[in-house]
């Protein structure tokens, strides 16, 4: 309103603001203001929203990270002993999660609550009588985190560049991650974007 530079003595007006809502917003607050000396006149005034009162508006579905609580009580995974076999597992899952954190877009863009997603898989890997199975658990757990599109600004990082440079080596072993998990992980690496937001 300040850009339509009302002053003087008016009839009565209708005005009107139109604002595109910002996602992230928690609240709004609207009225009316008199900056300087006079008197101002307001009458009916209205918060709507897509042209229906605010009341009628629909509510926002928390989103999935604000709606998953399953674990907000403990992971509910007790384990007695480990053996050898889950061991190389859990350093698998743990590699494999690690990852995912910093450079799947499902991940990235906050859309999970990826704490919470490793306590869903660990069960399973748990379980696997194989390096194989546990293997084809974690690619299938990545394809049900949602496709990874090919990027058109991807990053590409100079290692010459980098401070610290982490060896990423091991998305490339196919002996010990097999041929399905390796690719899974070496394209999600390979199509990172620059703003995933």
């Amino acid at each position: 309103m300040n850009r339509r530079q009302l002053d003087g003595t008016h009839d009565w007006q209708q005005f009107s603001v139109l604002l595109p809502l910002d996602p992230g917003a928690k609240q709004l607050f609207f009225g009316a203001q008199l900056v300087g000396t006079g008197t101002a006149w307001v009458d009916g005034l209205q918060l709507l929203v897509d042209g229906a009162p605010v009341a009628h508006a629909p509510q926002r579905a928390p989103a999935q990270v604000e709606s998953d609580r399953a674990f907000d009580q403990g992971s509910r995974i007790q384990l007695a002993a480990l053996t050898p076999l889950q061991i190389e597992n859990l350093a698998t899952l743990g590699r494999v999660w690690g990852f995912l954190k910093y450079h799947h877009p499902a991940i990235t863009t906050g859309k999970r609550r990826w704490d919470y997603d490793l306590f869903r898989v660990m069960p399973n890997v748990l379980a696997t009588s194989d390096h194989a199975t546990s293997n084809e658990i974690l690619a299938k757990w990545i394809d049900s985190l949602g496709p990874v599109d090919p990027c058109k600004d991807c990053v590409l990082l100079d290692p010459a560049g980098l401070k610290l440079n982490p060896d990423l080596s091991w998305i490339d072993d196919t002996q010990n991650l097999g041929a399905t998990l390796s690719s899974r992980l070496q394209a999600i690496y390979r199509n990172r974007v620059r703003n995933q937001q």
